[in-house]
């Protein structure tokens, strides 16, 4: 299915020949079609820079190469883009991505 021509807030990146959408807002979301599973990414509040409800001195940045590690990590662990809907959630740790599971012995190393 083709993408809705406004998608606010989403920018394209292209992984290894392919292209993906991701947007963040609070966590990192990214999707390769409009109807696939979503890769969501998220962080403890204290890896973000948020400690004792104290903002942080500079902001949160997500680059493009941290997109690419993040999708790469979630597809070597069991992401699918391809399957139709629900989300697969990843937390990251620096530098440690960890599939959000039940059993959080499942850990990725950052770039790997």
């Amino acid at each position: 299915m083709a993408w809705p021509n406004k998608l606010r807030g989403w920018r394209n990146i292209n992984i290894d020949g392919r292209p993906f959408k991701w947007r963040f807002d609070g966590t990192l979301d990214v999707l390769a079609s409009p109807q696939g599973q979503r890769l969501r990414v998220h962080w403890p509040p204290a890896a973000a820079g948020w400690v004792l409800d104290t903002a942080p001195s500079e902001p949160f940045i997500i680059k493009p190469s941290f997109v690419r590690e993040a999708a790469l990590s979630a597809i070597n662990a069991g992401w699918s883009p391809d399957a139709s809907g629900g989300i697969f959630s990843v937390e990251y740790l620096h530098p440690v991505f960890q599939v959000a599971r039940e059993d959080p012995s499942q850990t990725l190393n950052r770039g790997t």
